[in-house]
């Protein structure tokens, strides 16, 4: 967004840029006695009055940024009707949407959604991009190329950042730690996209990547998942179409990587682990209750593939109770996205978003999807529960209040010094 001070150093520009030469006195007087011509002295006037007016009109009836939390309103917004990507849209790069709600890929492009519910915005690096927990930052990685290197694109400037392995591998984004300073990535030494592969974590803050779990053969062509605990210094991970879908605990800063201090499974008839969350207010200070040795209390939420029949289960101790939610059916590529506090989850599915409370009451349709088919929806899930469902207009303004009153005023401004100069050159 441009600042406004910039706004007004564009328009102070503009309007010294127009030449004004000043006739000698004499002709002045000439033209004062012999051509009177009260209706032309208010042509300025008139177009000043209609930048004013422009700028005021876009100011107010565009679609503004989101306050800060606590202002009110809540200030987390999600349609309830996804609007559809357009060529007009701009990119994060030109015209940065701030702390957003979502991240979704529709027309082969990867589009961030803001927390107003009405700014759409495309991402200008592709690969496979992972929304970060507090909506501010979108992390980019090509799973289909063994550079080792992932850019952190920074949503509120639009800059991204490079980060390098220190190694030539594939990586593919898995999941950020809920402070968002590390992020947890697959990794594979030739790039196949599925089959086995490893886990490394990237520390944001030292810019240091340290691989913690090693690749396990014999897991098919499964993809590998992770999510890090609530404190962010072990990651829970599964290996791919593994027999059983077992859950290995590693820790981030452990000296020996690639030895889990904790194993859970396997679960019998289980075939691969295809979606995978951790509750992250799961967590209790109570040693009777850690469900998993040496690791805090977990409620993780594990989509099963079973044969041809996927299911959400969950796993571990649920509210400190031991008392664990049924599983809920999952159909053909639903995916978990993220808990609604502590009565539920939300479920991505083909057609839109779902809100699937935990007692089985059945699901809420939250956010529907148009015409054109989504994929990849994220969730920004530490903004998830705060947010609410809004009826707002699809096809959103492509560009900023900002942006376009600025444009709007440089235009009218140019239009106002062309009538000047035709004046000028009519009176010489």
């Amino acid at each position: 967004m441009i600042p406004e001070h910039r706004v007004a150093d564009l328009v102070r520009a503009a309007v010294d840029a127009i030449p004004v030469v000043q006739p000698p006195s004499a002709a002045l007087k000439a033209r004062a006695v012999g051509r009177r011509r009260p209706a032309r002295t208010w042509s300025p006037v008139l177009v000043a009055a209609a930048v004013g007016a422009t700028v005021l009109a876009a100011a107010v009836a565009l679609p503004g940024r989101p306050a800060t939390p606590g202002a009110g309103e809540p200030t987390y917004r999600l349609p309830r009707e996804l609007a559809g990507v357009s060529s007009r849209t701009a990119t994060v790069a030109q015209d940065p949407p701030g702390r957003s709600i979502a991240l979704f890929t529709e027309r082969g492009e990867q589009v961030v959604l803001a927390t107003d519910g009405v700014t759409y915005r495309k991402l200008d690096a592709g690969g496979t991009a992972l929304l970060s927990p507090d909506g501010l930052a979108v992390v980019v990685s090509d799973p289909a190329r063994a550079t080792g290197e992932a850019d952190v694109v920074d949503l509120r400037t639009g800059r991204a950042q490079r980060y390098a392995a220190g190694a030539p591998v594939a990586l593919r984004p898995l999941a950020w730690s809920p402070d968002g300073r590390r992020v947890a990535f697959a990794t594979q030494a030739i790039a196949t996209g599925s089959g086995p592969a490893g886990v490394g974590v990237l520390d944001l803050d030292t810019r240091g990547f340290a691989p913690v779990a090693d690749p396990r053969s014999g897991t098919g062509d499964g993809v590998v998942r992770a999510v890090f605990t609530a404190t962010g210094t072990e990651v829970v991970a599964s290996a791919g179409a593994e027999y059983g879908c077992t859950l290995r605990v590693y820790g981030v800063d452990a000296p020996t990587p690639s030895v889990p201090l904790a194993v859970d499974g396997p679960v019998d008839g289980c075939r691969e682990v295809v979606t995978l969350g951790l509750h992250a207010l799961s967590t209790r200070p109570d040693p009777d209750s850690f469900v998993i040795e040496a690791i805090p209390p977990l409620l993780l939420a594990v989509g099963e593939r079973h044969g041809i029949v996927e299911r959400l289960s969950f796993r571990g101790d649920a509210y400190g109770t031991g008392a664990l939610p049924e599983p809920i059916t999952l159909g053909s590529g639903d995916r978990f996205l993220g808990w609604n506090g502590r009565t539920g989850v939300y479920i991505g599915q083909s057609g839109g978003v779902v809100e699937a409370p935990l007692d089985g009451r059945g699901v809420v349709r939250m956010t529907r999807f148009g015409d054109d088919p989504v994929t990849n929806f994220q969730l920004a899930t530490a903004l998830a529960p705060e947010s609410t469902l809004a009826d707002v207009e699809p096809g959103a303004w492509p560009w900023s209040p900002a942006r376009t009153a600025t444009i709007a005023a440089l235009l009218l401004l140019a239009a106002a010094a062309a009538v000047v100069l035709r004046r000028r050159r009519r009176r010489t």
